[in-house]
């Protein structure tokens, strides 16, 4: 899998592209839950508008795999992308300092719409709304059918009264759930370019970062490849590979958390990066 980050997924690629725009998003949340799906051959990452008004990642994985809806709203831990404040305590996709000075940010989901592109591109939006302020974010997410591959990036917009501050903005953030993950980077410089190194990753943050503003990629490829079933194969096994569409400072943020599940946020570096 590949998730491009714009943010790419399973065979899915990762790539983060974000886009500050200015499309209109409208209306209120709804409470009656809804599920989205965005599928490839290879892959089915699955969405859950749920009743409290957020949006949930139910799971993403083989098309045998696909989540069932569930009877009851899911962990906070499992939002799809997570807001700095108003409860959520790990790492958020995005972080905003609104015009009256309040640092919580707390997005509803308002609508989604899925268009096809041609015979093999879905793009899907999901418009979401932070429920007390004209603060907007779409998330789109395109899939490739036949390459295995689902893209990803956030569109983030504000009709506040005055100035909005981002410190965060992740491109994507989507959460595994496995026994154990095993992180492959690529990494180095002048004569050992792109070194290969794997490590099993364990409880807390683990960060893939470049701060050079230029030529980013330098000292690490700005990619990644996960593993769920022991150390990455080239013939067999389950990995998930990732890779931002950014030319500057980047960031990828790996937390596993108390429960064993793993989020992996991808886009720009938020160091030095207020806007």
């Amino acid at each position: 899998m590949l998730m491009v980050i714009r943010l790419t997924l399973y065979v899915t690629l990762l790539t983060a592209l974000l886009m500050l725009g200015a499309r209109a998003a409208s209306a209120q949340a709804r409470a009656e839950p809804r599920v989205i799906n965005v599928s490839t051959a290879g892959s089915s990452l699955t969405l859950l508008a749920a009743g409290d008004g957020r949006l949930y990642q139910l799971g993403y994985g083989r098309p045998k795999q696909s989540a069932v809806r569930p009877s009851r709203t899911p962990a906070r831990e499992d939002e799809f992308y997570p807001q700095a404040g108003h409860g959520f305590v790990l790492e958020p996709a995005v972080q905003a300092v609104h015009a009256d000075g309040n640092t919580s940010t707390d997005l509803v989901y308002v609508s989604h719409e899925t268009a096809a592109v041609d015979d093999n591109v879905t793009h899907t939006r999901v418009s979401l709304k932070d429920g007390h302020y004209p603060f907007f974010v779409t998330l789109h997410l395109r899939s490739y059918r036949r390459e295995d591959v689902i893209e990803q990036w956030a569109e983030i917009r504000h009709e506040e009264d005055g100035p909005v501050t981002l410190s965060r903005f992740a491109s994507s953030s989507p959460v595994l759930k496995a026994d154990a993950y095993w992180l492959t980077q690529l990494q180095g410089n002048y004569m050992r370019e792109a070194e290969l190194v794997e490590e099993r990753l364990t409880p807390g943050l683990k960060i893939l970062d470049s701060k050079l503003g230029v030529r980013a990629h330098q000292m690490r490829n700005p990619s990644f490849l996960l593993s769920t079933e022991g150390p990455a194969r080239e013939e067999s096994g389950e990995v998930y590979g990732g890779t931002l569409a950014w030319s500057g400072s980047f960031q990828f943020a790996f937390e596993v958390d108390w429960t064993g599940r793993l989020r992996a946020l991808a886009g720009i570096n938020p160091f030095g990066s207020e806007y």
